[in-house]
């Protein structure tokens, strides 16, 4: 019986050893991949933004132009907009219709 429950002890020291080592090696594994960082368009999904008709409207993604800068995309699905976007714009919320908009529309809060 003695002999029993060192053999039983052993595996169970094992099993641990074992489960430590294979865990170690996942972290170090998972260690190595680096980190996407988020493209610099991103700080304003969520934002809003006051077109020309005076309308409100959420960012919902952004738009690459030829010269280097951005526009934004908006969601204008109360008012209707565009229905299909260009293959290189960048949404994150599904819309019916779509706007494309300066990052000078903006909202921007004042804290007092």
């Amino acid at each position: 019986m003695e002999e029993y429950l060192k053999t039983k002890i052993m595996e169970e020291y094992l099993k641990t050893k074992i489960m430590e080592k294979y865990l170690s090696a996942v972290s170090e594994m998972y260690s190595q991949f680096k980190k996407k960082e988020a493209h610099p368009m991103e700080k304003y999904i969520g934002r809003f933004a006051r077109i020309h008709s005076g309308e409100i409207l959420e960012v919902v993604g952004y738009s690459p132009l030829p010269d280097g800068s951005y526009h934004l995309i908006v969601d204008r699905s109360r008012t209707g907009g565009w229905e299909i976007l260009k293959p290189c714009d960048v949404v994150f919320k599904k819309c019916e219709y779509y706007w494309y908009i300066s990052i000078s529309d903006l909202i921007y809060y004042r804290c007092v």
